[in-house]
């Protein structure tokens, strides 16, 4: 994950000072900057990084999966109230 996120943060960088004309190329090389700053932070601690990749990844299962048990919820409830309608995502 540490070297994933140097080289892409290279990358970055390399096409925000070399991009001519695209609009907040600053946003680029911003992003470039932190994803080569988090590459050496895990590189420096990888247990610290690895640890907290982990809660990262948990936190987001456990919010991703409450929205899907709502949108289910949602969508049982719309076809309870009218069973010949098909149940759609847009609601």
């Amino acid at each position: 994950m540490a070297i994933r996120a140097i080289t892409v943060g290279i990358f970055e960088l390399v096409g925000a000072f070399s991009w001519v004309g695209i609009e907040s190329r600053w946003l680029i090389g911003t992003t470039g900057m932190m994803s080569v700053l988090l590459g050496i932070l895990l590189l420096a601690s990888p247990g610290a990084g690895g640890l907290a990749l982990l809660w990262t990844i948990g936190a987001y299962a456990i919010v991703f999966g409450a929205m899907r048990f709502a949108l289910g919820l949602r969508l049982l409830s719309a076809e309870r109230h009218d069973p010949h309608r098909q149940a759609t995502f847009a609601g």
